[in-house]
């Protein structure tokens, strides 16, 4: 397995670093759009850390990891700010969200970046312990 991590401050402006990163490192093993997927729902991981676990409270840390191995990748994304809401998280990952995507003016208000991450993953696993958050994902690698 091949493992690779990058730290950055809690500011909005480093996340696209993070994107570009992953995504080229996911062409490695993934087709475009599994990396895409990878992408979209690491940047929204990492953006969740800074806009709600740290309410864009600037030098703190945010970790992401991410280890190829032969049949999945693993991406784990850290921060020590306030936890997830566990009633969101649960009802999300059981019932998903209900909601017309042609109606952009009456999108629901929490959760949508939790059903995003969940739908482009293939497993999502949050944890929290001692004041600290770990988000991980795995992407399996398909062969067509």
């Amino acid at each position: 397995m091949s493992k690779i991590q990058l730290v950055i401050d809690s500011n909005l402006e480093n996340v696209w670093m993070v994107g570009v990163t992953i995504n080229r490192l996911c062409a490695l093993v993934l087709d475009q759009t599994a990396c895409n997927e990878v992408e979209l729902a690491v940047v929204e991981s990492v953006n969740n850390c800074i806009e709600h676990a740290y309410r864009h409270e600037s030098d703190c840390k945010v970790a992401i990891s991410l280890e190829i191995g032969a049949e999945a990748i693993e991406i784990a994304v850290e921060d020590d700010g306030a936890p997830l809401d566990h009633e969101l998280v649960e009802k999300v990952q059981k019932e998903g969200l209900t909601f017309d995507p042609a109606d952009m003016d009456n999108l629901p208000e929490g959760g949508m970046g939790w059903f995003l991450i969940n739908s482009m993953m293939d497993e999502v696993r949050y944890e929290s312990f001692n004041g600290h958050n770990t988000l991980s994902m795995i992407k399996n690698i398909t062969i067509n």
